[in-house]
C-alpha cells in the first residue's frame, strides 16, 4: 500500500476516467485504504471497476458446510491472509472511501447458466464464481 501512496503522489495531478482494481482487494489487509487512494486519482466523472471472488459462490459455500478446510479457515483476513468478498462486503467498502456502486454483478460460469430456468433471478446469486462491481464518486 505504501507503493501505491507514493505512486499517486507522482502522477502531478492526473486524473483517470476508468481505473481496474482486478482481484487485489481482497488480499490486502484494508482495502478501503487502497481505494482511497484510487478515488484520489478518479477525474469527477470517472468510474472504478473492481473484480472480486464471490465467496457466496454456492460450490464455496458448499466446500465449507463440507469442511474443507481450505474454506472453513477463512474466518477473517488476520487468521487466513484475505477478506472473504461477497457483494455486501465490496459495496461497504466503496462506500467507505466515498463512492456510489451503480452496479455490482455476478459473473456465472458458462456450466451453471443452464439453470437459469430451474433457478430464474437466484442463478446469478448462487452461482456467480465472481462480482464485478462499478462505481463512482458520491455526488
Amino acid at each position: 500500500l505504501g507503493d501505491l501512496q507514493s505512486a499517486s503522489s507522482r502522477l502531478n495531478g492526473d486524473r483517470f476516467d476508468c481505473i481496474l482494481i482486478f482481484d487485489i482487494l481482497h488480499l490486502l489487509p484494508n482495502p478501503a485504504s487502497a481505494l482511497e487512494a484510487f478515488v484520489r486519482v478518479l477525474s469527477p466523472q470517472g468510474r472504478i471497476l473492481v473484480a472480486s471472488p464471490n465467496f457466496s459462490y454456492l460450490p464455496y459455500l458448499w466446500r465449507r458446510m463440507c469442511g474443507d478446510q481450505q474454506f472453513t479457515d477463512l474466518l477473517g483476513y488476520d487468521k487466513s491472509g484475505l477478506h472473504v468478498t461477497t457483494r455486501r462486503v465490496i459495496r461497504k467498502w466503496l462506500n467507505e472511501c466515498g463512492l456510489d456502486a451503480e452496479k455490482i454483478v455476478g459473473i456465472v460460469p458458462d456450466r451453471w447458466r443452464g439453470l437459469n430456468d430451474l433457478f430464474r433471478s437466484m442463478t446469478e446469486t448462487l452461482f456467480s464464481s465472481d462480482l464485478i462491481a462499478v462505481a463512482r464518486k458520491k455526488q
